[in-house]
């Protein structure tokens, strides 16, 4: 990830951001982030897509937590009140890759490279069992 960023910031001129999960509300049709514009970015080792949207876990500079501070702060501090979430608080960082219309542009590697276990949310093209079953130790 550490690579990827470095390469895609100093393709845009801008620090990144790397978001290593994907999960089934990106891909669902009754979720507002489907219908949110996605640009695929291909690579020589695998592929990429933009994102518009996050949880708490993402790969990024320093500087983007220096200057979004109040942010991140609000989204730890303030998770557990309903209307506090990542919509209206780290969501807003994040642009869509390749756009003027966001100052952090945010991507996702295809295939994903981690899993965000909550809610049933596991991306819908990778059979983690199989996976699971074939790691040797």
């Amino acid at each position: 990830m550490y690579e990827a960023a470095n390469n895609f910031s100093n393709k845009f001129g801008r620090v990144i951001a790397i978001r290593p999960d994907d999960d089934v509300f990106t891909y669902s049709p009754n979720t507002k982030y489907s219908q949110m514009p996605c640009r695929i970015l291909l690579g020589t080792e695998r592929h990429w897509r933009t994102l518009n949207n996050t949880h708490h876990t993402f790969f990024t500079h320093v500087d983007v937590f220096k200057n979004y501070w109040e942010l991140f702060a609000s989204l730890a501090k303030y998770y557990k009140v309903t209307t506090v979430n990542e919509d209206g608080t780290i969501n807003t960082i994040w642009s869509d890759g390749v756009s003027k219309d966001g100052p952090v542009p945010l991507l996702s590697p295809i295939p994903t490279l981690a899993l965000h276990i909550s809610q049933n949310n596991e991306p819908p093209f990778t059979d983690y069992k199989k996976l699971w079953d074939e790691i040797e130790l």
